[in-house]
């Protein structure tokens, strides 16, 4: 993820359902997001986006309850910083190695989001075999005192002990925790400072060993004094009833018994703007936060792209790496192998098509005499350890490759595990193809043979729309309704570790038959087996129409080369082909006359002259835009319909007794200044009814 596709996917969310925010799961791996893309997480944060934690602090390494609880309220911190929700995803639906169910971790366990500003979630509900009162508690005192928990306003207090005391007997009490929990919130006229007194776990307890009977002792008699007076002192615990109660001029105040947690609320009037509030530093990469380009007809990415987080691994500046940053991995006794990487994958569809390929990971290392592996690599390409003797010299970057056949729909998954036997740096990783394997190599003569088949016999007025990312953007769906056709759809479903055929995509020929339309919108090739793309051929050829929208999932991005769906296409580009276009070559343009484009960039009117009959034709005032787009040619005997600068944007060509539209615009990019986009452009949707209308055979 980078800044333009994280402000990108906000404003989409936000144009199509404004109800909705835009959130992220950085997963397992969430304590590296900030600093493998730190401009990229500003920009997630912001505006009240939710950043999901999956499994948050319940790893082996955070399972001692106060180290958890520390990088726990760190990274909601963080979030909250930047404008964002921290949405801690627990598990528990069932007992695990990590964490037991019972009363006395599902009560931490929250009371520890709630006092790092954290939102939570469960994942069991009243009637759950494992469903605990508490969780209803907690969750309904949360709901009815959020604006404690979560206003926006929230800071957390840098020198909390400047306004605030707690002592038990006279001295702090290691068990309770209220320095890092104390917050600052402005109000209309007045602020509040809100602490939260937490009785924490005993030091060496781990959450994987949390019986019930390992609860806290409560604490007793634990005195308050405040630095200023406060106008009054509210004090809030979900196991008491009341929940809140309310101390008016007091200058200290004794909590009798502290079970788990309470919250204290000191209100004045004024202002807290003076009172300094604790920031936590950011990291920049100053440009280099960038998606993957394409180099030499290679992928190349950056390191940072697929680290996990571990403890043991950071993001550290380095001039000779490519991208200025490498993810660094600390020597050091590790017990296991420690997963540090993942990727490339699947998901990343224009890496490499069916094939040959090659795999390059550019290491360094400190120390180059042990014969033990320092990096173990898995992939398509088997398990390779890499010896800290394989290096020619230390501190030096080197090149580690690696050639693996690619089959269609099995996992690309790549992954990378950490010895710790000496300091390691992992600049980049490149992906290239060596040789591609085409759809026509695995048929025979016979099966391809098209001559013979009878054509598609009648119109149905039905679609069928196979749905990727931005699918809404084409348009198609109001065009449908006002041609009184019906559509059924299918949605690419993509994954790490293989691909999977849309569900409901038409299985044969003659299910494909009975549509007028087939439409694949930002859709890979790997989503349609070889058969499915064969059956699409035989579809066109014997009079069906195909329509290919494009996006970062289509034509060369999307491993069409080589493919049946290459073949019917009526252009043909490189397998990495996006291109951004800029200024006067965003102006969409018709080459020349055409049915589809009657009336969209002319009209025709009476002459002036009084004695005549004629109508004369007279340009209409459009200024279409395109940003981004696939580059393509037109392929001999294409007819290009649509063009930016010498760009086809929008081609078409007969196939057999059938008709493939080629829309090599796409709907991304946001530096559209002048002018309108394509998809919102009045003459995009008269082409489509005209479209649709040859299509069913109104014309």
């Amino acid at each position: 993820m980078n800044v333009g596709i994280a402000r990108q996917m906000k404003d989409y969310v936000a144009g199509r359902n404004p109800d909705f925010s835009y959130g992220y799961n950085y997963g397992l791996s969430f304590e590296g997001a900030a600093s493998k893309s730190p401009d990229a997480f500003r920009e997630a944060c912001s505006g009240g986006s939710v950043m999901v934690f999956e499994g948050a602090m319940l790893d082996e390494s955070h399972s001692n309850w106060r180290i958890g609880a520390k990088d726990l309220r760190d990274a909601a911190l963080k979030i909250h910083q930047n404008g964002g929700l921290m949405y801690a995803h627990m598990h528990l639906a069932q007992d695990s190695a990590f964490m037991p169910v019972n009363d006395f971790t599902v009560r931490y366990y929250m009371i520890l989001n709630f006092a790092a500003t954290s939102h939570i979630y469960g994942g069991v509900y009243p009637k759950h075999p494992l469903y605990l009162p508490a969780q209803g508690l907690y969750y309904r005192f949360a709901l009815r005192y959020g604006e404690l928990l979560y206003d926006e306003k929230l800071r957390p207090v840098k020198e909390p002990a400047q306004h605030l005391t707690a002592m038990v007997d006279g001295v702090e009490h290691p068990d309770l925790w209220w320095r890092r929990y104390t917050y600052k919130r402005q109000l209309d006229g007045t602020y509040q400072l809100i602490t939260h007194l937490v009785n924490m776990p005993a030091p060496d307890l781990d959450k994987s060993n949390s019986t019930i009977d390992k609860r806290p002792v409560p604490l007793a008699d634990i005195l308050l004094e405040f630095a200023d007076p406060p106008t009054r002192v509210l004090v809030l615990d979900p196991e008491e009833d009341p929940w809140i109660q309310e101390h008016e001029n007091v200058s200290s105040l004794v909590i009798p018994e502290l079970k788990s947690w309470k919250i204290v609320v000191q209100e004045f009037a004024g202002s807290c703007e003076n009172i300094p509030a604790e920031v936590f530093a950011e990291e920049t990469w100053a440009g280099k936060d960038i998606v993957p380009d394409p180099e030499n007809g290679r992928v190349v990415f950056p390191a940072a792209s697929f680290a996990r987080g571990e403890d043991v691994t950071r993001l550290v500046k380095d001039d000779k790496a490519s991208f200025g940053n490498a993810l660094y991995c600390e020597a050091g006794p590790v017990g296991e192998p420690i997963h540090i990487m993942d990727g490339p994958r699947q998901e990343c569809a224009s890496v490499v098509a069916p094939g040959r390929a090659r795999v390059i990971f550019r290491l360094k290392v400190a120390e180059t005499h042990s014969l033990r592996p320092v990096l173990e690599l898995s992939g398509p390409f088997g398990t390779k350890h890499v010896k800290c003797n394989s290096f020619e010299r230390p501190g030096v970057y080197q090149d580690f490759a690696y050639e693996y056949d690619v089959k269609e729909g099995p996992s690309g998954f790549m992954r990378a595990m950490y010895f710790g036997v000496s300091d390691l740096w992992i600049d980049r990783i490149v992906v290239e193809q060596l040789d591609v394997a085409t759809d026509r190599d695995r048929f025979n003569a016979e099966e391809l043979a098209l001559s013979s088949l009878p054509a598609r016999s009648a119109k149905t007025r039905k679609a069928h729309l196979v749905r990727g990312l931005w699918h809404d953007y084409f348009g198609l769906d109001g065009a449908l309704d006002r041609a009184r056709m019906t559509s059924s759809n299918s949605w690419e479903i993509i994954s790490s570790h293989k691909t999977y055929i849309p569900s409901g995509f038409p299985d044969t020929v003659a299910q494909l038959l009975e549509y007028d339309l087939i439409a694949l919108l930002n859709i890979a090739a790997d989503e349609l087996r070889p058969t499915n793309r064969k059956n699409l051929r035989e579809y066109v050829s014997r009079g069906g129409t195909l329509f290919v929208g494009g996006g970062t999932r289509a034509f060369g991005h999307g491993g069409y080369p080589g493919t049946f769906l290459a073949e019917l296409l009526p252009v043909e580009g490189a397998k990495l082909d996006l291109e951004q276009g800029a200024g006067e070559a965003q102006r969409i343009e018709a080459p020349g006359e055409h049915d589809l484009t009657k009336g969209v960039f002319s009209t025709l009117r009476p002459s002036e002259d009084p004695f005549s009959n004629t109508l004369v034709s007279e340009a209409l005032d459009v200024d279409a835009r395109n940003e981004w787009f696939h580059r393509m040619e037109a392929k001999p005997g294409a007819t290009v319909l649509l063009q930016a600068g010498d760009q086809p944007l929008f081609t078409v060509w007969e196939f057999g007794r059938g008709t493939v539209y080629a829309m090599t615009a796409t709907p991304l990019g946001d530096s559209i200044e002048d002018g309108t986009p394509w998809w919102e452009w009045e003459g995009w949707q008269t082409i489509l009814d005209n479209l649709l209308a040859r299509a069913n055979g109104d014309i």
